[in-house]
């Protein structure tokens, strides 16, 4: 899941680079003395329109479709194939079927073959050790507005998706940048509906038409790649709510730890009794509120008796120790931490991306 929201991330990232470039390089094209370029300007202008918009919806899409084949990969870890959700085992024989009828090995279909497809349903279907292909979890015959994209989670299990994510701290937030309140979650949820409605339409508009007589501008273009990061990163922490309670249901890579005291220091510092658990600098954690809501990061330090370790696997001598976090928790929560081998999954985001608060 690392790898999707870290590509996410550098491909936002260059979004926004461009977005800064449009109006100094319009300003220097306008001061060429070369008519011909000067008389530019209005197509290219047609044409960032079109690049960003289509690139923004992409960007979005594989993500979201990313992060499904990864919560899917993660519950063939949890779960045997017969205690999958329904509608994922549903949807997996319906397009497995389809793919066995499809012209494989060519195209979006590379390096596919009939025998990888079969194989896959019968480990699925014989109860051994299997893997969901992730072209068959993620497909979807409509572009992601609302509808489409709830379904998408809603086949792998989360089928309160809409709800939830609907009152993500990041989606709020990005409510309240455009002037919403706080407890307005009906008027969230048509906000957000009707902007991502809108980047549907204009990206469907350039991909049948070529271009768009209604262009936005840079002010506009960076609102809505706010918006994009706010709704790629309330699905983020949905997910990521979701991936730990099947985990503690599975008893898998996760170990719930007692705050004893604490946070302190806004938040960055808990005492904690790890008597069960081993601990070091760097270990994921995940915290939830009470409301629900899940944070991602890492163990940032650990004292004992008012000294600093690296790590601690010898509890025999002390039970209570502070655990300093470089992602602030709030009052109450609950604080799971993951073992190593989880650490390249659960990494947390460096910089201004989906892992800020």
């Amino acid at each position: 899941m690392y790898a999707v929201i870290s590509e996410f991330d550098s491909e936002i990232q260059d979004l926004e680079s461009f977005v800064k470039s449009i109006g100094p390089v319009n300003e220097l094209l306008g001061t060429d003395q070369n008519h011909h370029i000067r008389s530019y300007l209005t197509l290219r202008r047609r044409f960032d329109h079109s690049a960003f918009i289509v690139s923004l919806y992409a960007t979005f899409e594989r993500y979201a479709e990313g992060i499904v084949a990864e919560y899917a990969k993660k519950l063939s870890h949890f779960k045997s194939y017969e205690d999958l959700p329904e509608a994922l085992t549903n949807k997996y024989l319906q397009r497995i079927s389809f793919l066995l009828r499809s012209q494989l090995g060519e195209g979006r279909y590379k390096g596919v073959t009939k025998y990888t497809v079969t194989e896959s349903l019968y480990k699925c279907l014989a109860g051994e050790a299997y893997e969901l292909m992730p072209m068959a979890v993620t497909h979807h015959d409509n572009n992601l507005r609302m509808g489409p994209l709830t379904s998408l989670f809603k086949d792998v299990g989360i089928s309160l998706f809409s709800e939830i994510f609907r009152k993500s701290k990041d989606v709020v937030e990005w409510h309240r940048s455009e002037g919403g309140y706080e407890g307005e979650f009906s008027t969230i949820a048509s906000r957000v509906e009707a902007r991502l409605d809108d980047l549907v339409e204009r990206r469907n508009e350039i991909a049948h038409r070529g271009v768009s007589d209604d262009l936005i501008g840079q002010e506009e273009m960076e609102r809505l790649i706010k918006f994009i990061r706010s709704l790629a990163d309330g699905i983020y922490k949905v997910v990521l709510g979701e991936t730990l309670r099947e985990a503690i249901s599975s008893q898998a890579f996760v170990a719930s730890t007692e705050i004893i005291d604490g946070p302190y220091v806004k938040g960055t510092v808990v005492i904690v009794n790890a008597s069960k658990n081993k601990l070091y600098v760097g270990q994921p954690f995940i915290a939830i509120d009470p409301a629900g809501w899940a944070e991602s990061g890492n163990i940032a330090s650990i004292q004992i008796n008012r000294g600093s370790v690296q790590s601690v696997l010898d509890f025999k001598w002390s039970t209570e120790i502070g655990v300093g976090l470089d992602r602030a928790v709030v009052d109450k929560s609950k604080i799971f931490f993951l073992y190593e081998e989880e650490s390249s999954i659960w990494a947390p985001i460096v910089g201004d991306s989906l892992a800020s608060s």
